[in-house]
């Protein structure tokens, strides 16, 4: 995924949706992603990486990530994935 100013803060869960609707990723009955699974926090690194697991569930097109922070804070990320090709940016659909 791309660096993550953690700022103390530790992420709770990720929340993930295709923008035509309906939930993305391995747990597809929810759209909130089992930690470990489709995610992991790498602190040290100051980033947040997406599993392999992840990325191969999702189907062509974009979808919309939600970071959930214990804090109470939530983040929006975008993917964007053509084919083999998954590619990020931060904040809400442009």
């Amino acid at each position: 995924m791309t660096p993550t100013a953690f700022h103390g803060d530790e992420l709770a869960t990720l929340e993930a949706v295709y923008a035509t609707g309906g939930n993305a990723g391995p747990a597809a009955w929810t759209p909130f992603q089992e930690f470990g699974l489709a995610f992991w926090p790498r602190y040290e690194q100051g980033r947040i990486e997406l599993t392999r697991a992840f990325l191969q569930a999702l189907r062509d097109g974009e979808v919309r990530l939600r970071l959930h922070f214990w804090s109470c804070a939530v983040v929006p990320y975008t993917l964007v994935k053509e084919g083999p090709v998954v590619r990020g940016r931060p904040g809400p659909p442009e």
